[in-house]
């Protein structure tokens, strides 16, 4: 239900050019103060579906991975995952290579080349975190994901 919502804007981001001349979308280096906690998971080959949330939940979430897509069709995150594994907000990718996306309550930030912003609805009980692999194992090279403090903004000199 997106009942209330008259639109959103994502994330502060850098717009920038490659050497191909491919226009990308990068977060702002500021968003970095929003870290709370970091749980690096390291390297996994991943086939099928494999819950993390014993080590990785919550609402707010930057997820910074590598990737090699392997003989897999997709590699996937599962966001606000229900504990049954019943109820998420899935965030897949047909290629390897560099994964950076944030996940703020009702908002997924992809910035993965020009990016994707996803607005959902979850369960407020729903917070955990899996990983898949479509048809096929995907080779994490490396996961790593931080729980963000939320913003704070000084608006007193707009009075």
């Amino acid at each position: 239900d997106h009942s209330g919502w008259n639109g959103f804007q994502s994330l502060p981001s850098v717009l920038s050019m490659t050497k191909a001349g491919e226009l990308v979308r990068a977060p702002i280096p500021e968003l970095r103060k929003l870290r709370n906690s970091t749980v690096d998971l390291g390297k996994m080959d991943v086939q099928g579906e494999v819950n993390l949330s014993s080590r990785v939940s919550g609402e707010l979430l930057e997820i910074v991975a590598d990737v090699d897509l392997g003989d897999a069709k997709e590699l996937g995150f599962r966001l606000r995952r229900a504990a049954d594994g019943s109820r998420s907000v899935k965030v897949g990718y047909a290629s390897g290579g560099k994964i950076h996306l944030f996940l703020d309550r009702g908002v997924v930030d992809d910035f993965v080349g020009m990016g994707r912003t996803i607005k959902f609805s979850a369960d407020a009980r729903d917070l955990g975190f899996s990983v898949y692999s479509e048809v096929g194992t995907v080779r994490l090279k490396s996961l790593v994901v931080h729980t963000l403090r939320p913003a704070k903004f000084d608006l007193t000199r707009y009075r």
